[in-house]
């Protein structure tokens, strides 16, 4: 069972990585994603259902794009880290 932690810390660690991955494409395979999350596809699919819920992402042809709440909510996230880590 995720915890709304566990969730949280999958969405902001997709949210950061697609924000910049895709700062010079416009979106990932989603099949990267799935990698990154140690080839488990029913948490994959239950992040990817969030994400899209939440306007977080957006998917088209299994490729996986931020939406501009999910890209302003990857930079909020990144801001937060550089301060936590200063």
């Amino acid at each position: 069972m995720l915890t709304r932690e566990k969730i949280l810390s999958y969405i902001h660690a997709i949210v950061t990585t697609l924000e910049t991955a895709t700062h010079h494409h416009s979106d990932c395979a989603e099949s990267t994603l799935y990698l990154a999350l140690g080839m488990d596809m029913q948490l994959w699919t239950d992040l990817r259902g969030l994400m899209l819920a939440s306007d977080l992402i957006s998917v088209t042809h299994h490729r996986v794009s931020l939406t501009e709440k999910g890209r302003r909510l990857a930079i909020d996230c990144n801001e937060i880290s550089a301060t936590a880590k200063a």
